[in-house]
This record gives C-alpha cells, structure tokens and sequence, in this order.
C-alpha cells in the first residue's frame, strides 16, 4: 500500500462554499463537524459522514464565525466560542453557542440544533479551546490565548451548570 491523498466527497454537492476560517471536529459517531466561514453568512455548519463520503448540511450556527474553537463535551455536545465577525461594531466575538444532537434522529448530529449561551467577559479570535480531563475542573473547557482587537484577553473555563 502506498500513502496517498484523496479529496473528500469529490463533488461537493452538499458543501458548495470555500470555508476559509472554518473550523472542524471529530464527533464521538466518527463523523466531522465543519463552521464557521470568512465568506457568506459565516453560520455553516456542515457534518462529514466518512462512511459515505458526502457532507452534509445541518442547521446553521447562530452567529457568524471564523477563526473561532470548537470543543466536543463529554455528552457529545460541541461548544463553539469567539472567533471574528462581519459586525462592524464588533469584529472579534464574546459570544458561545453550543450544538446539541439530536438523540431521537437516525443521524443525531446531521438533525440537531445550536443553542446560545452566556457571553465571555472578552472576545476571543484565533484562540484555543481545550477540555479539562481531570482535576476539580474535569469535563470544562479552558478558553485561552488568541486576541480581542486590542490586548492579550486572558483564560476563561467554561462551566456547565444546567443540562441544555
């Protein structure tokens, strides 16, 4: 066997835009979570089955985004924060929202919906976001580096306290 490269769903039926800024995920089902976008609305999202090899559309994010972080939880939901903006009066966002699979559906991450949740104190663009494995913190997700327009914004942990 030789190691090769060989392009994703060849026709891109289902996929049609350049994603540059997009952001992407391995999801616990092995398929891959796509958003965010420079161009267009910004607000795609898009779930790449490789069984299939087809992308295929799933409910657009609230916001748009780019350059933005993408964490997968423990409960197999996906927590999307900061990331840059086409909002004049707010370039770089503060804002988080979170994709929520829908369990009742034969493809669960194809059929669920992004769901908003509180601000960060400060925007976050080109940040990182990692999911805390132990400690008193395990299961949260540490937000850190990356810029807000002007400083160094500082680290944020995400904490869930409800059950969205």
């Amino acid at each position: 066997a030789t190691d090769a490269w060989t392009l994703a769903d060849p026709s891109r039926s289902q996929i049609g835009n350049v994603f540059l800024g997009s952001r992407s995920v391995s999801l616990p089902n092995g398929q891959v979570m796509l958003t965010g976008n420079y161009c267009c609305t910004g607000t795609e999202c898009h779930i790449y089955d490789p069984a299939t090899d087809t992308f295929y559309p799933c409910q657009s994010m609230l916001e748009h985004r780019l350059q933005h972080t993408l964490t997968v939880l423990n409960d197999g939901t996906v927590l999307a924060a900061g990331g840059g903006t086409l909002n004049p009066s707010s370039l770089i966002s503060n804002t988080a929202e979170l994709f929520v699979p829908n369990n009742g559906s034969s493809n669960p991450y194809v059929d669920g919906t992004w769901v908003a949740l509180p601000n960060m104190s400060y925007g976050h663009f080109d940040h990182d976001a990692v999911l805390l494995t132990g400690g008193p913190n395990a299961g949260n997700v540490l937000i850190c580096s990356g810029l807000d327009g002007s400083t160094f914004p500082g680290s944020y942990v995400w904490t869930s306290v409800c059950n969205v």
